[in-house]
């Protein structure tokens, strides 16, 4: 598998993860000390999520430049 199958993996399950991403949160906060609520927004959600994959990206030589609006699709 390449770098960018991989990415594209990480974005599509994004895509299924960020519409359930706060109840998530919520329903694991003993793993992540946010004391049960989680106030992020959708928007601010799908700007972690865009910022990690492209991260993984650049630390693997690749540009991938995915964007929020990508994430909706």
């Amino acid at each position: 598998m390449t770098i960018g199958d991989y990415l594209k993996t990480m974005t599509e399950l994004a895509k299924k993860y960020r519409g359930q991403a706060s109840d998530s949160i919520r329903r694991n906060q003993h793993m992540n000390d946010l004391g049960g609520e989680c106030r992020l927004t959708q928007d601010e959600i799908d700007a972690i999520l865009t910022d990690f994959i492209n991260f993984v990206g650049v630390t693997n030589c690749c540009d991938y430049g995915l964007y929020t609006r990508d994430l909706a699709e």
